[in-house]
């Protein structure tokens, strides 16, 4: 077949082939950060040396980007790519699930998109088709998607809802990794006196918030709070905007301020759609919804949301509207009274050993101030666990339905409701440990149709009923 008939990629797919050799870029970082040159010689031959590795990794790239080249037909999009092994790809629109339109800040201004497609025969790390595309390509799949077609059921998460979300999202780690390139060369950069006045200025800011409080602990509260407000931030930017509508046969969400997204799942195809509640979204009475998709997965950290933050009332009626479930739970089966001790032996545990070491603190000489701030800080996520835990149980069951299971428990730190489709179900594995065989609890979990092994767990609930709810599984749906 002709090279003729395919067109390149956009130019910004360079950077693409750059980011995959990422970690051999940070070869040279790391020798930068771990060697220290000593004389003249030594400085001209790293810097030549480092030089070159990056000039051979910016050709490759080009070249890698001259050889990547696509076509569309009537059914199908057509991908040849490959510098030393040549690659052909053909996947037909109607086998993709999931379509990603990223328009980022630097692609935008010179004219590219990137789109991804998925299908379910594609990775659980990467999409089947990514690459940078013109605008006209991008317009074209949108327009190929929504058509003439209004939106239905639409949905505009709230200003106010997305920054409390954000702030109970953000993780302070991941805005301290973030920040740490740019904390760390500060004062290399800035020089000599502006590092000193930005260490006195912060120096300040941790006096007046450590009144009455251990330099140490004042210092790991500071240090939290800078990564909180940083990754709160970068939340704030990705899922402010956000909005979700049914169109024709898809299910699209738009959201982002600096860089935008806009992502199409098939809604015909869904294996399940969640209902999520943090214990901090049910103090604000909020909840959030997502889908699992072939190519959701992929979606960073946030498992296909199509609802940010919304109100219960609210939040039921969307979810029937977009994906069109029977989310009747009338018939559920609920942890027994008597497990609650189950549910929070681990940080209630954890809990005990780390309030013994406090109080015995004193007889063990390897136990410093440092040590022992951290252990007090480490006692507020454990009896926030605890509580979750607590939670959790209260509101834990699973469900069967004619259409639907539907399965309520906690993962992680976030309480989940799924509502699957019987014909989703890949099968059903009921377990039972010695301590569980005593009451006679066991632990259900379904497995689903899903690029990934998923599965949703709910335990310590009557053996016995479990069997006979869940009989459905061995005789192909039918119960």
């Amino acid at each position: 077949m002709s090279d003729k008939l395919y067109r390149r990629t956009h130019p910004c797919t360079v950077f693409s082939h750059l980011k995959i050799s990422a970690i051999l870029i940070l070869i040279p970082v790391v020798q930068e950060i771990l060697y220290t040159p000593q004389n003249l010689l030594e400085i001209i031959s790293t810097l030549s040396a480092n030089t070159l590795y990056a000039i051979a990794l910016i050709i490759f790239s080009i070249y890698s980007y001259r050889f990547h080249l696509y076509r569309t037909t009537y059914d199908a999009i057509e991908i040849k790519k490959g510098l030393l092994i040549k690659q052909y790809y053909c996947v037909p629109y109607d086998r993709i699930y999931t379509i990603n339109i990223y328009k980022n800040i630097f692609s935008l201004p010179l004219g590219a998109h990137k789109l991804s497609f998925d299908t379910p025969s594609g990775s659980s790390r990467h999409y089947d088709i990514s690459a940078y595309f013109s605008t006209e390509l991008s317009r074209q799949t949108e327009k190929r998607i929504e058509g003439n077609n209004a939106p239905m059921y639409n949905y505009k998460s709230k200003y106010l809802y997305m920054l409390l979300m954000s702030a109970f999202w953000s993780n302070p780690a991941t805005g301290l990794l973030f920040a740490a390139p740019f904390i760390s060369r500060l004062g290399d950069v800035l020089g000599y006196e502006i590092r000193n006045t930005v260490l006195n200025t912060m120096n300040e800011f941790r006096q007046i918030l450590s009144f009455n409080i251990s330099p140490i602990a004042a210092t790991i509260a500071n240090i939290l709070v800078l990564g909180w407000a940083i990754a709160l931030t970068l939340q704030f930017l990705r899922y402010a905007g956000f909005e979700s509508y049914v169109i024709g046969d898809y299910i699209a969400v738009r959201r982002g301020i600096l860089s935008k997204s806009i992502t199409y799942t098939r809604r015909d195809r869904l294996a399940a759609v969640t209902i999520n509640q943090s214990l901090f979204m049910w103090l604000l009475g909020l909840y959030s919804s997502g889908v699992f998709m072939i190519g959701s997965g992929k979606l960073k950290g946030d498992r296909g949301l199509i609802i940010a933050a919304e109100k219960k009332d609210k939040i039921g009626y969307l979810v029937k509207q977009f994906a069109a479930l029977n989310d009747d739970d009338s018939n559920s089966l609920r942890p027994k009274t008597n497990t609650i001790y189950s549910y929070i032996c681990l940080p209630l545990w954890i809990i005990i050993v780390i309030t013994a070491l406090l109080i015995t603190a004193d007889s063990f000489s390897v136990i410093n101030e440092f040590f022992r701030v951290l252990m007090v800080f480490a006692l507020i996520p454990l009896i926030w666990w605890t509580l979750f835990r607590l939670f959790a149980r209260s509101r834990s069951f699973a469900a069967v339905n004619d259409e639907c299971v539907i399965m309520c428990s906690y993962d992680r730190l976030t309480l989940k409701k799924y509502i699957i489709p019987k014909d989703k179900v890949q099968y059903v594995s009921i377990s039972q440990s010695i301590f569980q065989k005593r009451k006679n609890t066991c632990s259900v979990r379904v497995y689903m149709f899903f690029e990934k092994r998923a599965c949703h767990i709910v335990k310590h609930i009557d053996a016995d009923r479990a069997r006979e709810m869940f009989g459905f599984a061995a005789n192909g749906g039918k119960k």
